[in-house]
Formats: C-alpha cells, structure tokens, sequence
C-alpha cells in the first residue's frame, strides 16, 4: 500500500521540506533513507569491510553465482549470506587472481571478478596471460567460455581440465574461429595469447558476424558456436536465456528471438531490420547487426538518459516495485553484465517493448548504486571536514601552526627549524581537506535539489523506488564528480 503523502509520515521528506530552516538536518536523514534503501535490496554498492559485505544481500549472491561459474562453488545454491563455503571459494580466486586475500569482496576483488567473468566488457589478457602465478585464474575463465560457446560439454564446477584437454579445446575454437574470420590474422591452435585474446574479445565476434555472408557455406560446429554466441547476446540483453544454453531447437533460445525481433518490428518507424527469428540460419548477420548497435548506443549514459529513467521510476513506483525485488534476485550477477546493450535497449526499444520492466530495475540499481555509494561516502567525509574547517586551530606537523578565525582568516606560523618537507606536508593536508570539504557539500547539493523536486515522501516500499529516482536524476549533474571521486577515494573517505 502506498505510503502518505504527508512530509510528516517520513523523516527524509520532512527534512527536505524543512530544508530552508535546516539545511543540515537534510544530511543525517538522507543517510538513514539510502541505507534502509540499501539494506532492503534496492540498491547493491560495494561494500566498504567485511562486515558490509555479510550485509550486502544482493552482491553476495552476484559473488556466489559468479564464483560458481569459475568453478570455485559446487553449487550456486543463490544464498544471500556469505557461508564458510563461499569465503573459502573467495579466498581461493583472491589468491589465484594476485587480490588482496581476505575473504570478502569489494572494489578490488570485484573489478578482477567483473574482468574475468562478464562478457560484453574485454577482458585484460595482458593483466592475466603474462603472469604465471594467475595461470590458473585465467584458465577457469577461459573454459567458462568454451562451455557457454558450447565447445566443451561440463558443468561449471566440472571444468578443471588438463593442459591437453584445454588445448584441444582452444584447438577448436581456433578451427571455428577462422573458418568464420573472426580475427584479422589466423589464430593458433593452442592456449596462446593471440588465441585467448580472440576468445575474450566477446563484441569483435559480434562485429565481424554482423558483416557475414550468410550465403557462405559453414559446417555444423561453426552453426551451432553462432547459436551459442546469439543465446548470449540475448542473455545480456536479459531476453530469458542463459550463456551455455542456447541452441536454434531449443524452445527457449527460440522464444527469446522472437520476443527480441518483435520489440525489434514495434520501434515507431520500423522499416524492418531484416531479421527473421524463423530463419536464423539465414538472418543471422541482420540479429547482430541490431544487438551491436544497442552496444554501441548504450557506451555513453547522458544527464538526458539518467533523469529520463529516474522520471520513469518515480512516474510508476508502484509498476516496479512489485517486480524489483525479485527481478534483482533472478538476475544476479547480470546486474553488471550487458550495461551498454541494456541502455541501448532503453534509448530505442524501451517505448515499444513488451516488457518494460527487466532492463530498467537492472538500469536503476546500478545506476542508483554508483551514486548511492558516491553519496555514502560524501557523507561519512563530512562530519571530519566539517570539523576540520570549524576546530578553529588545524593538525599540522611539530613546529608548524595553523589557524582560522570563523570568517576563514588564516593565520600561519612556522618556526625556524622546519623541514620544508613537514611544510609541504601540511600544505596537502590543507588542499586535501578543502577538497573533501568542497567535494561532500557538491555532492550532497544536488542530490537534495534532485530529491526535493521528487516526490513528497520517501517513507516505505514505494519511497524506496522514488528515493532511488532521486539518486539517478542527480547522476547527470554529479557526472563530474564521478572521475574526480575515482581519482581522489582514499584522500576523500580518509
């Protein structure tokens, strides 16, 4: 049941309204709203320690259903709670990927985890391939997407092979490869570099089978790797078929194409892309060609693009609200994968789609997650640098006195027998802090306005969704913010 829309019903909202009076009481509200948001699975940011991990409900089953396909899992059993068995597997792929082994996941272990396992995104071979010690790491990637391009027939715990058998299977998928001239020169037929890199360039196959003559005569093994190849495409366009299981025969495989190829003929407009879900043999460059260029429409995410799905979100929480949950549940791990075929599919299918529902509760958690933790973290920075530019007199090195009066008159005294290092040092002390000041009030002033100009309340199921909203339709103005909060983390959340 929706919530009241009386600001008094919830603290966020009443805050906001209240704002003129007391702006800061805004801060200690915000934070308790987006952490509620949070901790009921709306929104999936990295986790900080530990013990934000054990919390983080969504990501932890990403983790599980993400360390299961490279093998380290037994079973993907989609538990929120990071058990004994899954730290351990942890632990094994922070080890075998060079990371920092200490059980959990955050920015460190996810960004290796994202550059093995996603497909739309290249994945580093340099970072892996020329470094023994992650030998084993990359082959468990690598035979992952052997299976999911059905040229090995394992269960994903079941992948571990022996040099020979991974180089027959590298031999094969060399064979395919350039029998459809995948890549511009020939490839080896081995565990090499020049092979791997192939293997892992998941949108060169995508680009080259666009441009193919589907006249051209193909044996079997090529056919059914271009259906494994569309079912992951379709996979990340999240149609309803999973990598590893799409063949043309399959019922599934078949009823994703067509749903795709008639979202395809809805757009307004529509002359016919020349795909025919009937004829895929024949069409197939035509389904490529489509699924390529919703990639290459969704590289870039405009202010125009966010503010237009936070308008969708908060137009019709009670559309998304039912489904979100559940729909973060189903997806997993491909919360993070496809992101670039997703917004394509939301910049030009979207209005004319049958289900309106699966891309955007993707879209809007990771987008709402990016400025959630962007906002968290200006937060957790403030109360220091408040205190820093209010205590009057700041920390400075022995021999070395700074201070300001309310009006930020600053008064310096260095005694004679200062280093000019201890100098230099305080004087980054003082950017650095200015800049965490500046920063966190910047952040948190376009996050207010954008929530201030949304809905009147924030309290319950259908706040969440709206607080959300808010979170995204201030991403475009805080795009700025974004590089500079990547370059200067640690100086910020110090």
């Amino acid at each position: 049941m929706p919530p009241p829309d009386d600001a008094s019903a919830d603290p966020l909202a009443a805050a906001l309204a209240q704002r003129a009076s007391d702006p800061f009481g805004v801060v200690p509200a915000l934070a308790a709203a987006a952490d509620a948001a949070a901790e009921a699975g709306y929104l999936a940011p990295h986790a900080r320690d530990a013990d934000e991990f054990a919390d983080a409900g969504d990501r932890v089953r990403a983790v599980r259903k993400m360390v299961f396909a490279l093998g380290y899992l037994p079973e993907d059993d989609g538990r929120v709670e990071p058990d004994p068995p899954l730290r351990i597997a942890i632990m094994q792929f922070q080890t075998e990927a060079g990371v920092t082994v200490d059980g959990w996941v955050g920015p460190e272990t996810w960004t290796a985890l994202e550059d093995l396992y996603t497909f739309e995104d290249e994945t580093e071979i340099t970072r892996w391939a020329h470094t023994p010690e992650r030998a084993a790491v990359l082959a468990r990637a690598a035979q992952r997407r052997l299976v999911a391009l059905g040229l090995l027939e394992a269960e994903p715990h079941d992948i571990q092979l022996t040099p020979a058998q991974l180089g027959d299977a590298m031999a094969a998928f060399a064979d395919i490869a350039n029998a459809l001239k995948l890549a511009a020169t020939a490839l080896p037929r081995d565990y090499s570099p020049a092979t791997l890199t192939a293997l892992f360039d998941h949108d060169g196959f995508v680009r080259r089978l666009a441009d193919f003559d589907p006249a051209a005569r193909i044996g079997s093994p090529a056919r059914r790797f271009i259906e494994r190849l569309a079912g992951i495409e379709l996979w990340l366009l999240h149609y309803g078929v999973d990598p590893g299981a799409a063949e043309e025969d399959a019922p599934a495989f078949r009823a994703a194409l067509g749903k795709f190829a008639a979202d395809l003929a809805s757009q307004p407009g529509s002359a016919g892309s020349g795909f025919d879900p009937g004829n895929f043999a024949g069409t197939f460059p035509a389904f490529f060609r489509e699924t390529l260029a919703l990639a290459h429409e969704g590289e870039s995410i405009s202010a125009a693009d966010a503010r237009a799905l936070a308008t969708e979100l908060a137009g019709r929480p009670e559309v998304y609200q039912p489904a979100w949950l559940d729909r973060i549940k189903a997806i997993g791990g491909q919360i993070w994968d496809g992101l670039k075929r997703a917004w394509g599919w939301f910049k030009r299918l979207f209005a004319s789609a049958a289900d309106k529902v699966r891309n955007v509760v993707r879209l809007a958690c990771r987008l709402g997650s990016e400025v959630f933790a962007l906002v968290r973290d200006s937060l957790a920075a403030l109360p220091a640098a408040v205190g820093f530019w209010f205590s009057g007199e700041l920390p400075a090195p022995a021999g070395i006195w700074i201070q300001h009066d309310g009006d930020f008159d600053f008064r310096v005294a260095i005694r004679r027998d200062a280093s000019a290092s201890d100098l230099e040092n305080s004087v980054q002390l003082l950017r650095a802090r200015s800049d965490q000041f500046v920063f966190a009030l910047r952040v948190l002033r376009v996050v207010i306005d954008a929530l201030t100009a949304g809905a009147a309340s924030f309290a319950g199921p259908l706040g969440a969704i709206r607080l959300v909203a808010g979170l995204i339709g201030a991403r475009g103005d805080l795009q700025g913010a974004f590089g500079f909060w990547e370059t200067h983390r640690e100086e910020l959340t110090a």
